[in-house]
């Protein structure tokens, strides 16, 4: 869902790396553990707040989608509404991509928030529309 060579260019990792995934297929991880790393999953709630965004967070637009950016101390993710799930009423399935720079605050570090939203823009031009 997501080009490698963009990967690349926002965590400035080798393009030659490859993304881990599981058998499942439920989620998609690029970078090593300690390093640079990105992941894309699809959590199940009833609200973005039991994902952990706070009450009342804004929203922004990504991708024609609306988004939640929350920061961390060395991440961000972006969360948007993915699909409706099929086993709970008024739960869904929600797309989040997580951006990790464990240098942040270093000179050329970079910012995890711009890079997840440019990685969760390519990725949600792919997802299906929210029903």
């Amino acid at each position: 869902m997501v080009p490698r060579g963009l990967v690349a260019e926002q965590l400035d990792i080798p393009s030659t790396v490859k993304p881990t995934t599981p058998l499942d297929g439920l989620w998609c991880r690029w970078g090593e553990k300690d390093g640079n790393q990105a992941e894309l999953r699809y959590p199940v709630a009833e609200s973005p707040g039991e994902l952990g965004v706070p009450d009342g967070h804004p929203t922004e637009v990504i991708a024609g989608r609306e988004s939640w950016v929350v920061a961390g101390r060395i991440s961000c993710t972006v969360y948007a509404k993915h699909i409706q799930f099929a086993l709970g009423v008024g739960t869904f399935e929600f797309a989040a991509l997580s951006v990790t720079f464990p240098d942040v605050g270093k000179p050329g570090a970079g910012d995890p928030c711009a890079a997840a939203r440019t990685l969760a823009g390519a990725a949600w031009e792919h997802l299906p529309p929210v029903n």
